[in-house]
């Protein structure tokens, strides 16, 4: 997969037209490094390729759906039989992801509404002290 990930990164780099330069003066990544990665001497981390990707032009999720189909190319073109585990691996991996953003979105949910009940009772706080300060100004102006 790191050598379909690898020409991938190349075509949308080719495709964007950016030089390593580029890389370097909006990204901060030594030219010398992004070289290496280009030529698969050596591997970015996640938020490197992210970055990296995003800087070309292109997405995650496209670069790994391309990223099946040149594996799935591969497997043919060899004559690999066990192309459906292949799919399925693929599949797998869609299927992560998205349980991913769901658990995601579910924490935040959950963190929402915790903020939600905070937020219900200070104002509920808020109500009860108003009134308190409202009576004793009534009783010192009395």
């Amino acid at each position: 997969m790191k050598e379909h990930i690898l020409v991938r990164l190349n075509d949308l780099k080719s495709k964007s037209g950016k030089s390593y330069e580029a890389v370097h003066e909006a990204l901060g990544y030594a030219t010398s490094t992004v070289h290496r990665w280009h030529k698969g001497e050596s591997d970015p981390d996640l938020e490197q390729l992210t970055n990296l990707v995003e800087f070309y032009g292109g997405s995650m999720e496209k670069l790994f759906a391309a990223v099946g189909k040149l594996e799935m190319a591969a497997a043919q073109e060899s004559g690999y039989q066990g192309i459906a585990v292949m799919s399925e691996n693929y599949e797998a991996r869609l299927q992560a992801k998205d349980d991913l953003m769901d658990q995601q979105r579910r924490y935040y949910e959950r963190l929402m509404e915790q903020e939600r009940g905070h937020f219900e009772k200070s104002i509920e706080y808020l109500k009860k002290e108003t009134e308190w300060l409202r009576s004793v100004i009534e009783n010192l102006t009395k």
